[in-house]
């Protein structure tokens, strides 16, 4: 009895040991990048100007069960470990013309070994439409515009299309993270991303800007930021 006692004691030690091993992540690199663009067209003329901010991110993170994404995102990203979950951008849009009524944006993204990346869309709103599906940001309220959706490389990922009449600007949230698979990841969310964010007019007039990042285990991270 107690051989088998060791044994299954053994056994569990292994399983923890490799569970934790296997879910070591961080960011290596997160740059954001977007600028103005001045639009002439036969309707009108304006200068489109968009701003990517990162929120929360360049911390370790783990893969995470997208059902739990607003929990980590009301606790800055973070699990109820205190452990990194998600990355989050801020993205500004101002300068369109509200004639046009219409600001429609998709997301293309370059996937380099990762499989399992997905993302949510926020828009802001003057109150909390559900407590279930909104989060506090720097004092301002984001309600889900687009549920939780896995990234497919080269896709036009649709990101909404918003009212912009009665608006001079528009704030959304992008959130990012690695869903969990229920299985050694290893070989799925290791690699890089590079997400290409564009807003259009209704037009044609549009604006483009880019996020990218790099996902590696720990030790990995360390030794080539040591470089």
């Amino acid at each position: 009895m107690k051989k088998r006692r060791s044994l299954y004691l053994l056994i569990l030690i292994i399983v923890l040991i490799t569970s934790i091993i296997g879910s070591t992540y961080a960011y290596l690199t997160a740059k954001v990048e977007s600028a103005a663009n001045s639009i002439s067209t036969s309707s009108s003329t304006y200068s489109l100007s968009m701003n990517i901010t990162p929120i929360y991110n360049d911390f370790r993170v783990i893969p995470m069960n997208d059902t739990d994404i607003i929990k980590a995102l009301k606790n800055k990203c973070k699990d109820k470990y205190n452990r990194g979950a998600c990355s989050l951008y801020k993205i500004n849009i101002d300068g369109y013309d509200t004639k046009l009524k219409t600001l429609t944006g998709k997301m293309d993204v370059e996937l380099i070994n990762i499989v399992n990346l997905s993302y949510m869309f926020f828009e802001e709103k003057d109150e909390v439409i559900n407590e279930d599906r909104c989060i506090s940001v720097d004092e301002k309220i984001y309600c889900i515009s687009k549920e939780a959706t896995p990234v497919l490389e080269g896709k036009n990922l649709d990101l909404g299309s918003y009212n912009i009449e009665n608006s001079t600007e528009k704030n959304f949230l992008l959130a990012l993270w690695l869903t969990n698979l229920e299985e050694s990841q290893n070989n799925y969310d290791l690699g890089d991303y590079n997400a290409k964010i564009t807003f259009s007019m209704g037009d044609g007039g549009s604006i483009t800007g880019n996020i990218a990042a790099s996902i590696g285990k720990e030790e990995e991270l360390q030794s080539q930021s040591g470089e």
